[in-house]
């Protein structure tokens, strides 16, 4: 998503008049990223530091710039681009916030619905609308695709599918649209606030009705190949595979 937040301010000259050494929090500045993500990458290695006899991280300013030129951390920013993460796990956020930081990416986090709703960026004249279908506990969606024709049959004609970004699971779910194809329609009344109330992550509960085929892996990729057929690329396994009809 863009925003118009200001970009983290990031420096790797003119140093004459700067302390050598920096703290944790100068660090991070220095770098443009969270100080949740510079411990993470000085725990695993990835960032030299050096300690104090309290056990204060301290940082040598030639050292970041190595690392800047070697990594692009902090150098390769992209533009305004803010990625907001929402989660309920605080673990998950700092896991994917480390890696997006690393990608010279800026990040804001949520816990909550309403957290990120607070977060989103307001232009002139946007407005917001509920999701069209969600569930109370993350199904991550992967790839998402259109079945265009009757290929597989004219129940299939124009459905939406989407690929459940869940290893082990590996399911595709078929959603079937209004006639002005605005919203989703489905003829299982759990689902007529579209919502499912599942019990756990990644747990289908109140969305079985939805399953259109399992064992597909991670589906990053759904595709109408020339034959009206429906193509659907695995990307943990790299296998392509075609739905077609009997």
């Amino acid at each position: 998503m863009k925003g118009d937040a200001d970009s983290p301010h990031r420096r790797t000259g003119a140093r004459s008049a700067e302390p050598t050494w920096l703290t944790l929090g100068q660090a991070a500045k220095y770098l443009g990223i969270a100080q949740s993500t510079v411990r993470v990458w000085t725990d695993s290695g990835r960032l030299p530091v050096f300690y104090t006899p309290g056990g204060h991280r301290r940082f040598l300013r030639s050292d970041l710039d190595a690392f800047i030129q070697r990594n692009g951390a902090g150098s390769r920013p992209r533009g305004d681009a803010v990625v907001l993460v929402v989660d309920d796990n605080p673990k998950l956020r700092s896991f994917i916030r480390v890696n997006l930081e690393f990608d010279g990416m800026v990040v804001r986090e949520a816990a909550t619905a309403e957290e990120a709703l607070a977060g989103l960026v307001h232009l002139p004249g946007s407005h917001y609308t509920d999701p069209e279908f969600s569930w109370k506990y993350g199904v991550p969606p992967a790839g998402l695709g259109f079945l265009h024709g009757d290929g597989l049959g004219k129940e299939y004609a124009d459905n939406m599918f989407v690929g459940a970004a869940a290893r082990g699971v590996g399911q595709v779910l078929r959603f079937r649209l209004t006639t002005n194809r605005k919203h989703i329609t489905t003829d299982d009344p759990r689902l007529a606030d579209n919502v499912a109330d599942n019990t756990t992550k990644f747990d289908l509960t109140e969305s079985e009705s939805l399953v259109f085929g399992e064992n597909f892996g991670v589906i990053t990729d759904l595709l109408t190949d020339p034959n009206g057929d429906l193509d659907l690329v695995d990307v943990v396994s790299g296998n392509i595979y075609q739905v077609y009809r009997r």
